[in-house]
């Protein structure tokens, strides 16, 4: 009978330090801090990148280095052209207008065409610089009232002056213009094994009686 009694006696001793130990594991008050801590982390970050966000913080790599906002205005023969980017002033952005010869305005939306022939600039206009507060301002003209175009704003940073070049480095973190995001094929050879590129914007002029064709604002895309 002692050696029963003894024996259950040692088997709840066991069963309670089993139960106590687990206990300390489960309810540690430092495993359970660790744990709101950690989760207290993650929701301070989350809650940080949504408001860089929605603030504009956060960089979208697939966003180029060099941003162009510009608008149009059609007024009978003039092309009132507007806008604002971060280029360094003084930087030159230069128009070109292309006639579609042969194409129909339906031909035309449908994106497939591209006109290759140019106006004169002289009919056109030289184009202009960036104003030191990031704006720009252009007005061009458009030699017939009676023709489609495509209208073309670019600005091609290897043309630039020397001190402009090294602005658009400092402030894009790049190592070259080359490595600079967002340029786009401006020209390239008859064999296509030399290309000259830049940024461009575009947009198409339709006829001055045609809808969007007169007294109205076109944005460049």
């Amino acid at each position: 009978m002692k050696m029963t009694n003894k024996i259950v006696i040692y088997f709840l001793l066991i069963f309670s330090l089993f139960l106590l130990t687990g206990c300390r594991i489960m309810f540690d008050p430092s495993a359970q801090n660790l744990v709101q801590k950690e989760k207290q982390s993650e929701h301070r970050r989350i809650a940080d990148v949504q408001q860089q966000e929605e603030a504009g913080e956060i960089e979208d790599l697939g966003n180029p280095d060099v941003v162009i906002n510009l608008k149009v205005t059609l007024d009978g023969e003039n092309m009132i052209v507007k806008g604002d980017t971060n280029l360094p002033t003084k930087s030159f952005l230069s128009p070109t207008l292309k006639p579609y010869r042969g194409f129909s305005r339906e031909e035309i939306e449908t994106g497939n065409i591209e006109p290759t022939v140019e106006e004169e600039p002289n009919d056109v206009g030289i184009g202009s610089h960036v104003l030191e507060d990031g704006t720009i301002e252009m007005t061009l003209r458009r030699p017939r009232l009676a023709q489609r175009y495509k209208l073309e704003i670019v600005f091609i940073p290897y043309r630039a002056d020397e001190k402009i070049q090294k602005q658009i480095l400092s402030e894009s973190g790049r190592e070259s213009i080359d490595d600079l995001t967002g340029l786009t094929v401006i020209r390239e050879s008859v064999n296509g094994s030399v290309e000259l590129k830049g940024y461009k914007k575009t947009v198409n002029i339709m006829k001055s009686d045609e809808a969007d064709g007169d007294n109205i604002t076109l944005k460049l895309k």
